[in-house]
């Protein structure tokens, strides 16, 4: 089966970019962000939870209220009313990555590596993405489409940020969680991680301009972002906790790889899945290393077996942007088999 495609016409009006996802989703997108507030309270006892409900309300209309002028929100907006929302809800959906950073709140995880060339440098990613739970069979790819470049994003309905996507402008980026070092916190004051992203692939003028781009501002949480552009060499690690960045460069012939802790060992304080960050980042790095080459075909081979392809794995792709080529697959839940896409 086919991953769904959409296509956003951004030289519309911001608020009828969505229609069709909020037409088609309106009810769907009910049913996940109701399930995703449920795991975002999990496991809170029956004070803590009505408080975290409350705060978690406040902090979207605030962050609404805050960024009410940015072009992204007006998008929100009109998707609220094509799918019959709160708006409040999808600003909440789209903070997720945020909330989940800040509060250490285990169930977003990813896995990949990114390779410098030759002939061409690639990204190499598994997506584990539980909250909320089934969501990968929601999976679909955005179009985004100016008057004079494309982007292709992997994502879900109600998100218009971006966690993996490549410009026709020769970029190439997805984004790993990386929590909060030190207790638990809230998100810094700043643009949403996922929209930065879209930003830098909607601006940057390929693989070194967005280079300049990601550091130049803050961010709303950690990260660890993979980049790659069209030249070999053009690749590189980058590492941040919302203020400061740390890149480092991917050269011909060596990979980088990357779970959701630092290669030096700083692993998430708890990690529930099957398959630990540490584990996820060991087999990534040893795989990624037998790659004398950036090969697509050989790069999705290395997200194929456990611990990469664990129980929480929703997405799998390959990401080469010198080729323009995609190609991606995410777990069809209610159906056997996997859900596919390759542009």
């Amino acid at each position: 089966m086919r991953i769904p495609e959409f296509i956003v016409d951004l030289t519309k009006d911001p608020e009828d970019r969505f229609a069709e996802i909020g037409k088609i989703y309106g009810k769907s997108l009910r049913v996940l962000l109701k399930r995703t507030e449920s795991a975002m309270l999990s496991g809170c006892n029956a004070l803590i939870g009505p408080m975290l409900k409350k705060a978690l309300k406040m902090a979207c209309e605030f962050v609404r209220d805050s960024l009410g002028e940015h072009e992204y929100m007006h998008e929100l907006e009109g998707l609220s009313r094509h799918a019959q929302l709160d708006v409040n809800d999808l600003v909440f959906a789209n903070v997720v990555y945020d909330l989940t950073a800040a509060f250490k709140i285990p169930g977003i995880g990813c896995t990949g590596f990114v390779h410098g060339g030759p002939e061409y440098p690639l990204i190499a990613r598994a997506m584990d993405w539980c909250i909320p739970e089934g969501i990968g069979g929601y999976s679909m790819v955005i179009r985004y489409q100016a008057k004079d470049y494309e982007i292709l994003s992997v994502g879900f309905p109600g998100f218009n940020g971006i966690i993996s996507g490549q410009s026709s402008a020769g970029l190439a980026m997805t984004v790993n969680q990386k929590t909060k070092d030190g207790v638990v916190g809230v998100p810094n004051w700043a643009t949403p991680t996922l929209w930065r992203v879209r930003e830098i692939l909607e601006n940057s003028t390929g693989y070194q301009s967005a280079r300049r781009m990601i550091g130049s501002q803050r961010i709303a949480s950690p990260a660890f972002v993979l980049m790659c552009g069209v030249r070999s060499g053009e690749a590189c690690l980058v590492e941040t906790d919302g203020s400061e960045y740390d890149f480092t460069r991917v050269c011909i012939e060596t990979t980088q790889a990357v779970a959701n802790h630092t290669p030096e060992g700083n692993l998430l304080e708890d990690d529930c899945d099957n398959a630990t960050s540490e584990e996820r980042y060991i087999a990534m790095k040893m795989r990624a290393a037998r790659l004398d080459k950036a090969d697509v075909t050989l790069a999705k081979k290395t997200l194929g077996r456990w611990p990469i392809n664990c129980e929480r794995t929703v997405q799998q792709m390959v990401l080469c942007p010198a080729l323009g080529i995609l190609e991606l697959r995410c777990v069809d839940h209610g159906r056997s088999g996997y859900m596919q896409f390759s542009s």
